[in-house]
């Protein structure tokens, strides 16, 4: 016989055991959805990313959601995520092949979205998988640049690393370094001198 701590083990793995089992199947992911109140479609995938809530979309995407399911702006769930912040729901979304260079209705891609914010962690998960590093938005802007508008120091920092282009132009002639000096952030003005930046 067993004893009762023991029971309880063995039955909390074998519930853990069915619910993972539940999830992996298209039909099981959608049911777990329904009993977490959360109706199977785009809009609901695309909050769930925004609001990093890991669980639900990685039932989502077993349940067959199109991992680049889009919004009215052309929004990604990598993008909402991304520019929340959420890394471990962007890793979710990239794992399952989500294209990590898509753009919104602006050009703005998952790193942009990311960068603008300071979210460095995202940033460097973004890089690792390939994200393009001197992607623009329409109006030729970088991630760089945002960050060095915002003063995101470690971001800044990260896409240096990753070969960011220092001197890269908007479509006005703008640079980071630019952006950087009208924000008086010193710090990052000095990194961009370091790294080449032309004034």
């Amino acid at each position: 016989m067993f004893h009762k701590p023991m029971l309880i083990l063995l039955l909390s793995l074998l519930l853990l055991i069915s619910f993972t089992a539940c999830g992996k199947s298209p039909e099981g992911a959608r049911k777990k959805l329904a009993q977490m109140n959360i109706q199977y479609n785009e809009q609901a995938f695309l909050r769930c990313a925004e609001k990093g809530n890991t669980v639900a979309v990685r039932l989502f995407l077993d349940a067959g959601m199109n991992p680049d399911a889009i919004n009215n702006d052309g929004m990604t769930a990598l993008m909402l995520a991304a520019q929340e912040g959420h890394t471990d729901t962007a890793q979710v979304l990239l794992a399952k092949g989500a294209d990590v260079n898509a753009k919104n209705n602006d050009g703005v891609t998952a790193l942009i979205a990311a960068a603008v914010k300071g979210h460095t962690d995202t940033v460097q998960a973004l890089l690792t998988r390939g994200a393009d590093v001197n992607a623009k938005d329409n109006n030729g802007v970088t991630a760089l640049m945002l960050a060095a508008a915002f003063g995101h120091t470690e971001t800044v920092q990260a896409l240096l690393t990753k070969g960011a282009d220092v001197n890269a132009k908007t479509n006005d002639g703008t640079t980071a370094l630019m952006r950087a000096q009208t924000g008086g952030y010193t710090k990052i003005v000095q990194f961009f001198k370091d790294a080449g930046a032309k004034e």
